[in-house]
């Protein structure tokens, strides 16, 4: 049992091993030398961009494994790209330095990149957003830039033309194109927009106020003229199709042709903001921007993953993030109660509307970041300054993600969980405020019969946190 107790990569056994057979004297073997097995290569840390412009390169590397691993072994490792947790790309035997450039086709998107040495995982990756693009939602031209962040805006409408089919997106249909230089400006190294729509020539503007749109191959125009779609001002011919900026076209184009490059244009119709917070199955995902995925549909994470070997199930959705990231109230509500919870974090219930929300392990603003054992847990409660009955506002801070921690078995000594998430649970309302969410019930009112150890009015929160939007 002590062969390996000095835990040195290059331990040794030596030993001699006595025989005695069919009464033969002893005899004394060679000396015998094993070498320690290596342990499993796992991979630590990475790092890469948080943001990159499409057709850019970013460099993404591993900066540690758990033990020092061998060139083989890094030339080994792999990497997959995924969107919403979908896997769009793998590279396989790339090493342990990834150079990853993003097409155009993912401006907008926010990719996530997974090193591996056997199989990708979502608890290990780097979050990129991918980005200098347009958006177009029916009200506003928008332009981002590659941290998604807004860097210009106009006023917009689409150009009517009662001629066309097909028109309840209104003339311009929603989708990706592209939105072109005037071609005596095209930069001859940034033609990408070829493939993606199946065109090879850009026009020449006839006038300072219009800008050509091209949609990309599977943009549905409806059978409609292409070469009519274009960006317009109030004095352009009112029969083109496309997007009407009125008396800003020339404050946009002047920004357009300063940039020099050929920009992706999302269209998407965008619900009045007003209709969007009023509607009961539509809230504020209650993390920043960067930390949401759909990584809570699958493995562990998800509702209804089995727990204590299939005895019970999980009865809310894991959101991974930073021990001390920002949590924020999913719309207006009631504040209720908090409490102990798991891992000495804590829980907080608050009514929206006729639903409760359970935000659990996290830890109060008044004491981010810090963990003392020594602090009784009223005290640390007492950090929420919530009392029963405060108005909680939508996108309020009500807490930050907490580090779980518990007491190591062996040694009795407090140790931090490698994880840290906000973990999220939903009730429809039905029963009394005051009945406690955690309890035997085998009868569930909106999910299928299993044995969550909560009240029966559970919901899954995935669902609703898949029609979250970022605020």
């Amino acid at each position: 049992n002590d062969v390996f107790k000095n835990g040195k990569k290059d331990a040794k056994v030596e030993y001699f091993a006595k025989i005695k057979m069919h009464g033969a004297k002893e005899i004394r073997s060679e000396l015998m030398v094993m070498p320690r097995p290596p342990a499993i290569l796992n991979i630590n840390e990475i790092d890469g961009p948080d943001s990159l412009a499409h057709g850019t390169k970013g460099v993404y590397v591993v900066k540690s494994f758990n033990r020092e691993a061998t060139q083989e072994e890094k030339d080994s490792l792999s990497w997959a790209v995924k969107i919403n947790s979908k896997e769009i790309e793998r590279f396989e035997n790339i090493g342990d330095s990834f150079e990853y450039t993003p097409g155009a086709k993912y401006a907008g998107e926010t990719i996530t990149v997974h090193p591996f040495l056997r199989s990708p995982s979502d608890n290990l990756f780097i979050k990129t957003t991918v980005g200098q693009y347009l958006l177009y939602n029916g009200s506003e031209l928008i332009w981002l830039d590659e941290s998604h962040k807004e860097v210009g805006k106009w006023k917009a409408c689409s150009s009517s033309d009662n001629a066309d089919p097909a028109k309840e997106k209104g003339p311009l249909p929603e989708g990706n194109w592209v939105v072109l230089q005037d071609a005596r400006d095209q930069n001859p190294n940034d033609n990408w927009w070829k493939e993606l729509t199946g065109k090879n020539e850009a026009v020449i503007w006839t006038d300072k106020n219009r800008v050509e749109l091209i949609p990309f191959k599977e943009t549905d125009t409806h059978g409609r003229l292409e070469k009519f779609y274009v960006f317009c001002g109030t004095d352009s011919n009112s029969s083109l199709r496309g997007i009407n900026l009125a008396g800003d076209i020339d404050g946009f184009v002047d920004k357009f042709k300063r940039h020099e490059n050929n920009l992706v244009l999302k269209v998407k119709m965008e619900t009045p903001r007003i209709e969007i917070i009023t509607k009961e199955s539509v809230y504020r995902f209650p993390l920043d921007f960067k930390y949401q995925d759909k990584g809570y549909h699958s493995g562990v994470r998800s509702f209804g993953s089995p727990r204590n070997n299939g005895t019970r199930f999980h009865a809310g959705c894991d959101l991974y993030a930073p021990v001390g990231s920002k949590v924020y109230s999913m719309d207006d509500g009631i504040y209720l109660r908090q409490y102990n919870f798991y891992g000495q974090t804590y829980a907080m219930e608050i009514k929206h509307g006729k639903r409760i929300i359970r935000y659990c392990e996290i830890q109060p603003p008044k004491y981010d970041h810090i963990y003392e054992t020594n602090i009784p847990p009223d005290s640390i409660r007492n950090g929420f300054n919530f009392i029963e009955g405060t108005e909680i506002k939508r996108g309020q801070l009500i807490g930050y993600v907490g580090q779980l921690r518990f007491i190591n078995k062996v040694t009795g000594v407090h140790e931090n969980y490698k994880l840290s998430m906000l973990h999220l649970e939903m009730y429809n309302g039905e029963c009394n405020d005051d009945e406690n969410l955690s309890q035997s019930n085998n009868i569930y009112l909106h999910v299928k019969v299993m044995n969550y150890i909560r009240r029966k009015d559970l919901l899954n929160s995935a669902e609703f946190l898949d029609n979250s939007i970022s605020e």
